[in-house]
């Protein structure tokens, strides 16, 4: 069996180093010098083999590699007792088998299976406990929406009331300018109670579920321009090809909605003509609201999406200031864009360009 290179013999001096070999197996270990430098292995445990001498039994170490003239170093067993009779120590290697080698793996394999299958489950677990805590927080944050919305509207409400009974009462005893003030008040009070409803819807975006449905886009846009009861002088055309799609109708009213109406409300003539545009693009729709409209600086294109900024000089008391802040984090949560072309100093008018994913796919977090 040494002569096959299945097992191999070291003799071994007090010093740990190598004196006498036998079998090929043991060609890498060099003579004269000590056994730790072809077999590295063996490094760090020299007082466990010294220790033989003294306390008898073995030292064993199963599946290392040594150095030999081949290119790959053969895998073996290794067992060291002291010899008393011949004042030495005897090293005995044994190749592993296939056996042996298979059995390691299936060892080492079942190993890291068990360590990736308690890591898995450690995460998993983490996610549930996020998810649970995630779930609460939006409740609690639901809950805390609705109380403040409900709670901040029943004083303005009675505001709004107390003040216009108060000008119905007071009639011609007052001047004009104590009617003016109690106007404002009814005025401001409307418009912080619109702020809140929509300050509320803007808290939930992204946060309730919408069910998909197979939207007539050109129906719903039609459905929406009727809505507004527009004058005569007031004309909205609706134009290109406006796609049947498996969609969410309920965000896509309120993009395209709030789009229109902003651009009535910050027009600043009694005509105005507003322009809405359809193309299918394959995936996505690609909508168009433009107007003719005084323009917005391009100092204020990213401004006029953040919640409650206004660009105008005067403040417009029907208008919130949450409109394209709801149009954009809409668009935002469905994985669509929005993009603005204005120019006041060259030539009137505003268009927001709206790409719509047909399947909405709402960013990770």
């Amino acid at each position: 069996m040494a002569e096959r290179g299945l097992l191999g013999l070291v003799r071994i001096d007090e010093g740990l180093v190598a004196r006498e070999r036998y079998g090929p197996l043991v060609d890498g270990v060099p003579l004269g010098e000590p056994v730790c430098s072809s077999m590295l292995a063996l490094i760090g445990v020299e007082d466990d083999i010294r220790a033989l001498r003294d306390n008898g039994g073995s030292f064993r170490l199963a599946n290392m590699a040594v150095r030999s003239g081949g290119n790959e170093p053969p895998r073996v067993n290794l067992n060291i007792t002291w010899d008393g009779s011949s004042g030495s120590y005897l090293l005995i290697l044994s190749r592993v088998s296939i056996r042996d080698d298979r059995l390691t793996e299936m060892r080492q394999s079942a190993r890291i299976r068990q360590l990736m299958e308690t890591e898995l489950l450690a995460k998993s677990a983490e996610i549930s406990r996020t998810n649970a805590d995630l779930m609460r927080a939006n409740r609690d944050l639901d809950q805390f929406a609705s109380i403040i919305s409900h709670d901040l509207k029943a004083p303005l409400r009675a505001l709004r009331f107390v003040a216009r009974q108060l000008a119905e009462e007071i009639g011609d005893a007052v001047g004009d300018s104590v009617l003016d003030k109690l106007a404002a008040i009814h005025e401001q009070s409307g418009r912080m109670n619109a702020m809140l409803s929509d300050l509320l819807a803007y808290s939930r975006i992204g946060r309730k579920s919408e069910a998909m449905a197979d939207v007539d886009t050109g129906k719903l846009v039609q459905r929406i321009v009727t809505s507004f009861g527009l004058p005569k002088s007031m004309r909205v055309d609706i134009a290109g090809h406006w796609p049947v799609t498996r969609t969410l109708e309920a965000p896509l009213d309120l993009v395209l909605r709030n789009l229109i109406d902003n651009a009535i409300k910050h027009h600043d003539k009694k005509r105005l003509r507003i322009k809405v545009t359809a193309a299918d693009a394959g995936e996505t729709c690609r909508f168009e609201v433009a107007d003719d409209g005084p323009g917005i600086d391009p100092s204020y294109h990213e401004a006029i999406f953040e919640p409650f900024r206004k660009v105008e000089q005067e403040a417009k008391p029907e208008s919130s200031g949450m409109g394209l802040a709801l149009v954009k984090r809409t668009l935002e949560h469905l994985g669509g864009e929005i993009r603005i072309e204005s120019d006041p100093g060259r030539r009137r008018g505003t268009s927001f360009h709206i790409l719509w994913p047909k399947t909405p796919q709402p960013p990770n977090p």
